[in-house]
């Protein structure tokens, strides 16, 4: 246990030991995130064995939790053992959970415990798709320095976030910028009503149909254009087929179907939280898109989750990271991509590089969207 003040302690404990306390915690913190909750992080832990070893800090104050880092750590024998925050290749809007009002206190013993852990311990410290949060980088930057390590920062695969208005029409006309593509959507959008296009989300009966559906077309789309997808590796389909069990049971799963002639053509994946809907996978029938190029299935079923979450009165559109230029061509903005490597600044940079660079060809080397 690290004793940082009077009533502030920080100890490393088990996950599974914080179920009680993880999301009670994280509602009434300042940043939220879909990628920070309990059911998320445990079905990462559970399906995604990448070889790091959970490293939980949790924060208590007089016996209360009032702060959680949900760090994994990577123990290497012939290269620098690595810190970093579970999952976070396909997690974004990442940070510390930490209680309303206590952030920069918080922060502060979080990062001392982690720095003078990293002297003992020898290893560097890679966190990246961090949220947008000047407490957490103020108090890096100054551990950073009183610690005498060496720090390096930059934008990383940002999250793309539309944000909403009231209502779909000033979507259209005000938040997508090209009259070209305003004007074909709004086309696209209006064929639809034709009576051959069925555009709805699935009930929870059909959710296991659906959704092999989704991932049966995602894999063969990027097997024939010679893409790699996460999505191959088998332990990423269980992640979220728990993810959606655990999701629908609280009526925040929205898995999107668009059908044409009776067929499901387009199947997305999307989750409900906080007023944002976060787009997470999508799969598109290839054969049915060569057949129709007049049609974009990608714009058409974004842009009808668009459309329903306006109508729900959400406040974003979460299109996550990835470099696809359509979610800019949307209305989208980035936002929470920053990326820091924290290190000794006695050790070689060259060796951190190769470290982490063997990592992430082991966890994911290309990205699933």
């Amino acid at each position: 246990m690290y004793k940082c003040n009077k009533t502030l302690n920080v100890e490393i404990e088990s996950f599974l030991s914080l179920s009680q306390d993880w999301d009670e915690l994280l509602e009434s913190s300042r940043h939220k995130s879909l990628f920070l909750t309990w059911t998320w992080i445990k079905s990462w832990l559970y399906n995604f064995q990448n070889g790091g070893i959970e490293h939980i800090a949790v924060v208590r104050n007089e016996g209360r939790i009032v702060g959680i880092a949900p760090f994994e750590l990577f123990r290497r024998k012939f290269f620098r053992s690595e810190l970093r925050f579970i999952g976070q290749t396909y997690s974004y809007s990442l940070g510390f959970i930490a209680k309303i009002g206590m952030e920069a206190t918080i922060y502060d013993a979080i990062w001392d415990f982690v720095f003078k852990e990293a002297l003992r311990k020898k290893y560097f410290i890679s966190l990246r798709h961090l949220r947008e949060d000047s407490v957490f980088e103020e108090s890096l930057k100054k551990k950073v320095e009183y610690y005498n390590f060496a720090m390096e920062s930059d934008n990383f695969d940002p999250s793309k976030i539309l944000t909403l208005p009231s209502d779909f029409e000033k979507y259209l006309t005000f938040q997508i910028t090209s009259k070209k593509f305003r004007k074909s959507l709004r086309n696209d959008l209006n064929k639809i009503d034709n009576g051959h296009w069925d555009f709805f989300f699935a009930p929870n009966s059909m959710i296991d149909v659906y959704l092999a559906i989704l991932f049966k077309f995602h894999i063969e789309d990027m097997s024939a254009r010679g893409v790699h997808s996460f999505l191959f590796q088998k332990e990423i389909r269980e992640h979220f087929f728990q993810i959606v069990k655990e999701f629908a049971k609280r009526s925040q799963l929205r898995l999107a179907v668009l059908n044409l002639d009776g067929s499901t053509v387009a199947v997305l994946l999307g989750i409900a939280l906080q007023k944002r809907f976060y787009s997470l996978i999508m799969g598109i029938d290839h054969r049915v898109r060569k057949k129709n190029h007049m049609f974009n299935f990608c714009f058409l079923i974004h842009s009808l989750c668009i459309k329903h979450s306006i109508f729900e009165g959400f406040e974003a559109y979460d299109f996550l990271g990835g470099g696809s230029k359509y979610k800019m061509k949307m209305g989208a903005q980035e936002a929470d991509g920053r990326r820091v490597i924290v290190y000794r600044s006695n050790w070689n940079k060259i060796w951190i590089g190769i470290a982490e660079k063997l990592l992430d060809l082991r966890e994911n080397f290309f990205s699933i969207r």
